[in-house]
This record gives structure tokens, C-alpha cells and sequence, in this order.
């Protein structure tokens, strides 16, 4: 036989084990990866998962929020600090007219702020504009639940949306049901743009309102009918 044919099956056995070796790792490799995408795969399916338990809780909320006697009761505005314009209002409505804290405010049918105070004759209201305002909300379109918060200047913003998640422009926000005082499926604004900022370290959506606060004279409050509370 050759000499190359020879050396050829000398070589072969101290080579085995590093030839055993290459092909174990190339296995491992293999099997580190199909866990990395088994464990990627389970975490989508999770997600996907704890999406559908939302939807159907938020399908479930609305039915029982359309259930309850709500009744609107027209106040007007009556007293709105200039130094805190963004963040309060003063309205014509309070304990003698069944206001409790908590009850939703709206302008035209749209969710402006929630009662903050009351008294005899008249109650305190805190924009959603407010910096220390934070309503629980619900992406109309995806079923998506976040919170929205204002920044004191008029604006209000997303935060708490999933990273993960398509949300366009133009999508629409509502209320997610807090309790029995703040039904869910009250309409607040719509998405501005599908691009983000940061807001306390959060990913955040600005918040294109439905309502007008820049000119607030008459509002409605959102309350259980009378005997049905």
C-alpha cells in the first residue's frame, strides 16, 4: 500500500476523538438552538395565550358594563384654576346630586377626567390631563390593555402597551372598567402616530383626544341611576 494510504489509517484513530468531538458540539449547537426557538415558540404561544384570556374578560366586562343603569347628568364648569389648567376643573354638581369620587366626566360623550372631590353643592374633577391622572384603557382594535397618563400641558400619552404589539395610528383608545364608577368602552381619543417616545423610561403613544379641554363650559357626569347604587 501507498505511504499516504497508510499514514491516512495511522491518523485515523488519534484523530477519532476530535472528529467524536466536532460532531458533538455541532449536536449540541443543534440542540441549544432548537431550545432557543422551542422556548422563543412557547413564550409567543404565552403571549398569544394571556391576549385571548383579555379579550374574552374585556368581552365579558362589556357585557356586564352594558348591563348597568347608567345615567348622564349635565353640570357646567364653573371655576378652572389658571396655574392648574391642564390638571382641574370645578363643576356646579356635588353630594346632593349623587356625585361619589371616582365618576367618569365626559364632554360629548367622550371621557375628559373623573371626579377627584365633593361637596355639598359642588364637586372637583381631574383632567385626564393631569400629570397624576391614570386611567386603565384598552386598544379597541387589538384588545391590547395599557394605562394613559397626562403630562400637565394638555397632552396625554400610552404607556404599558406590549413592545411586541402593531399599534397603528389612528387606533382607537377606550376605557378599560376599573370598577362599577368608570365602565369600560368610554371612547377617549385615537393613536397620533405609529411612532414612540419615552416617558418616565416607558415606551409611550401620544394620545390625539376626542374631547376639546381646551374650551371646557358643560360636561356630564357618568353615574348609576338613581336607587342603583
Amino acid at each position: 500500500r501507498s505511504l499516504s494510504e497508510w499514514t491516512s489509517r495511522f491518523m485515523y484513530y488519534p484523530e477519532f476523538p476530535v472528529h467524536s468531538l466536532r460532531q458533538g458540539i455541532s449536536s449540541l449547537g443543534d440542540w441549544f438552538q432548537t431550545k432557543k426557538q422551542l422556548i422563543e415558540e412557547s413564550r409567543q404561544l404565552g403571549l398569544e395565550n394571556n391576549r385571548l384570556r383579555t379579550a374574552i374578560r374585556y368581552e365579558r366586562t362589556l357585557d356586564f358594563a352594558s348591563s348597568l343603569p347608567m345615567n348622564e347628568t349635565d353640570a357646567k364648569v364653573i371655576y378652572r384654576p389658571p396655574g392648574h389648567w391642564w390638571s382641574e376643573i370645578r363643576i356646579d354638581r356635588g353630594s346632593e346630586d349623587g356625585l361619589t369620587v371616582g365618576l367618569g366626566i365626559l364632554q360629548k360623550g367622550f371621557l375628559i377626567g373623573r371626579v377627584a372631590a365633593v361637596e355639598r353643592d359642588f364637586s372637583w374633577v381631574e383632567l385626564i390631563t393631569s400629570q397624576t391622572q391614570m386611567i386603565p384603557i384598552v386598544v379597541e382594535e387589538t384588545r391590547d390593555l395599557g394605562v394613559a397618563v397626562g403630562d400637565g400641558h394638555g397632552n396625554v400619552w400610552v404607556l404599558y402597551l406590549p413592545e411586541d404589539r402593531p399599534i397603528k395610528k389612528g387606533m382607537t383608545i377606550s376605557t378599560a372598567m376599573v370598577n362599577e364608577l368608570l365602565i369600560p368602552g368610554i371612547p377617549i381619543g385615537r393613536i397620533s402616530t405609529e411612532h414612540t417616545s419615552m416617558l418616565g423610561g416607558n415606551k409611550a403613544y401620544k394620545l390625539d383626544l376626542e374631547a376639546e379641554l381646551s374650551v371646557l363650559y358643560s360636561v356630564s357626569v357618568l353615574n348609576l341611576k338613581e336607587g342603583d347604587i
